[in-house]
């Protein structure tokens, strides 16, 4: 993860990822009323400037979510999908 000012991204490795990534993410994130730009395997994220803790957890876990929703195909463990 790294951030420059209030723009988060994230880079999800290839073996994760699978064919067509940024398509199925953004989908699956849609549905949970994310938005969220995925570019290749890269995640951005632009919160709005009034952004409050619980905010900021419900979007993290929003977003483990969404991967894991893309991701279940690939034969990697939560904690492997999930490491830092």
């Amino acid at each position: 993860m790294r951030q420059r000012g209030l723009i988060w991204a994230a880079d999800v490795r290839d073996d994760v990822a699978g064919a067509d990534f940024a398509a199925r993410f953004h989908h699956a994130a849609r549905e949970r009323e994310l938005l969220v730009r995925p570019i290749g395997n890269t995640l951005y994220v632009m919160p709005p400037y009034v952004f409050d803790a619980a905010q900021a957890r419900w979007l993290g876990e929003q977003m483990l979510a969404t991967l894991d929703d893309v991701t279940t195909d690939v034969t990697t463990t939560p904690e492997v999908r999930h490491a830092a």
